[in-house]
């Protein structure tokens, strides 16, 4: 099958006309090249086809799952939640927590809570607890009530950690406090 002077666009379009019209493996290919390229729902169709084994399509969840890492590496934070999940109940902790990584660069709060606390206890990463107070502060200022609680935690025990040297504590404890209380106000979404 030749590709030429097909856009991402009709990439997409073209596999999920196949995809309706029932031909399933015609319409792989194209939401694959679609993956590959843009990212977005062609690389979420891909995943499903793979992991579903739809009409006659030959069941591969290493292939699923790199079709969502695609998704996830064009900034779909949900995918990278997903194959960070599945990463680590396989045991492939490093990768989770690239995915993860990813996920709170996106801006997902509570994917920047978790590498804050496993930056603190170092499990599977490097025991960082200056990354781990780093991490902290994003799930904060994400809109994180514990990640607030956990970096006000850092800053009023700085005694325990000499290797943070941290100028204005004072002031940063006064932010994040104001940070806390007015997330404590928000309405639960």
């Amino acid at each position: 099958m030749i590709f030429v002077g097909c856009t991402q666009k009709t990439m997409l379009q073209e596999g999920i006309a196949r995809y309706e019209k029932r031909d399933f493996k015609e319409a792989l290919g194209f939401l694959e090249k679609s993956c590959v390229q843009v990212g977005g729902y062609g690389c979420e169709l891909t995943a499903y086809l793979y992991a579903s084994g739809k009409g006659g399509v030959s069941v591969s969840y290493a292939k699923a799952l790199k079709a969502l890492e695609y998704s996830c590496a064009y900034g779909n934070v949900k995918m990278c939640n997903i194959v960070y999940q599945a990463y680590s109940n396989i045991g492939l902790y490093q990768e989770a927590f690239l995915m993860l990584d990813r996920a709170c660069t996106g801006g997902d709060h509570h994917a920047c809570f978790e590498l804050s606390k496993e930056y603190f206890w170092g499990r599977i990463l490097s025991k960082d607890i200056k990354k781990s107070l780093e991490f902290a502060q994003k799930s904060c200022y994400g809109g994180s009530i514990q990640g607030c609680l956990l970096a006000l935690t850092f800053y009023e025990n700085l005694d325990k950690y000499p290797l943070l040297k941290i100028d204005h504590v004072h002031q940063k404890i006064g932010a994040l406090t104001e940070r806390m209380q007015k997330l404590s106000k928000m309405p639960k979404s």
